[in-house]
């Protein structure tokens, strides 16, 4: 097994693939186009981490959780999230924790 793109890999059936793919397939008996880990996390393959998403869905995930900045003007950690061009609000809040969560949640609904 090694890493590859923060991706944990190894061969299977002859071929190398991602583990998170090879997860999915076992449980699912199927090889999804694109496999997402709803936490982000590249190395949490635990089955309830991985769906089947569209390639939109798989490339908006791909980039770094943004999602939630500090608002200076408020004293907030604002959450939001785009989609096609649009910039969306999903709240103010006190820590970053709980932005990020507002965030994660969010787009984890909108990928369902």
């Amino acid at each position: 097994m090694w890493m590859d793109n923060g991706y944990l890999r190894t061969k299977y059936q002859g071929r190398n693939e991602y583990v998170h793919r090879i997860v999915f397939f076992e449980h699912h008996g199927y090889w999804p186009d694109y496999v997402d880990h709803k936490d982000q996390n590249k190395l949490n393959n635990a089955i309830e981490n991985l769906r089947d998403v569209s390639q939109s869905t798989n490339l908006r995930n791909q980039h770094k959780i943004k999602g939630y900045h500090w608002q200076k003007q408020t004293g907030k950690w604002r959450a939001q999230y785009s989609l096609n061009g649009k910039v969306y609000h999903i709240g103010l809040y006190k820590t970053p924790e709980e932005a990020r969560q507002a965030y994660l949640d969010k787009i984890n609904s909108l990928a369902v």
